[in-house]
């Protein structure tokens, strides 16, 4: 794995950490499962600069939408 790829519990861990801080009425495990999810989507491209944060955006979305 070079420098650049973002290990998947990092930032679970750092999206989970975020959001929850921000909105503590959302539930980590239930975060935490959302951004598996997002993170899983963004894992094989070629670039992962901003995985972290596209996965941190991509569960906001989705908590925002449910």
């Amino acid at each position: 794995m070079s420098g650049n790829e973002a290990e998947p519990d990092l930032v679970v861990d750092h999206v989970v950490q975020a959001i929850t801080t921000q909105h503590p009425e959302h539930d980590a495990d239930a975060v935490a499962q959302l951004a598996r999810e997002e993170h899983a989507k963004l894992a094989g491209n070629p670039v992962q600069d901003y995985v972290e944060v596209l996965t941190e955006h991509a569960v906001k979305q989705r908590l925002h939408d449910a």
